[in-house]
């Protein structure tokens, strides 16, 4: 079960070829809350970007994952993207492992490229005029650096394309 939104607001994150949307759960009620999420997704304009960015914010326990099943296997989102991503994050995920996670899931076979350029390269391939959604479970990592390096491989697919972060961490999800 579900929380509900204490705040939705929008803002540009620190580069300006996204836009974010924060959602912070904090009690319950999953399927309306899915509803509501999956129209903003379906009815998004991406303000000028390719690919929009929501952050679900939440402590331990409030249902985050729950939503994010909801979303993933609703056939709406279902057909209205070319790809459907689901990478679980650990602290230990340096974005070397998480381009190498997202390109196994893509295309389904295992990767051993150990370079982050080519590695780079390879996802832009794979999303170029692609719409996708990328469900990122557990992404607690703090370093702006690293999420603004993920999002600009990530501008790469179709306009419409949208990434799902779920994090119990307030530095992920506030813009800076």
């Amino acid at each position: 079960m579900i929380g509900i939104i204490l705040e939705a607001c929008e803002f540009p994150c620190s580069s300006p070829k996204f836009w974010c949307k924060q959602l912070v759960i904090n009690s319950l009620a999953e399927m309306k809350l899915g509803k509501n999420i999956m129209e903003k997704i379906l009815l998004d304009r991406n303000y000028g970007s390719n690919c929009t960015v929501f952050c679900i914010n939440g402590g331990s326990g409030f249902g985050k994952t729950s939503l994010l099943n909801v979303l993933y296997n609703d056939q709406e989102l279902l057909y209205a993207f070319d790809k459907m991503i689901w990478i679980q994050m650990s602290d230990k995920l340096d974005i070397l492992m998480l381009f190498r996670k997202i390109i196994e899931f893509v295309m389904n076979d295992h990767c051993s490229i150990m370079s982050t350029d080519l590695l780079q390269e390879l996802l832009m391939e794979e999303i170029t005029d692609e719409k996708f959604l990328l469900i990122l479970d557990d992404a607690d990592i703090e370093d702006q650096q690293f999420w603004n390096s993920i999002l600009e491989v990530l501008n790469a697919g179709a306009r419409g394309s949208v990434v799902i972060m779920a994090t119990k961490s307030c530095a992920v999800a506030t813009p800076r």
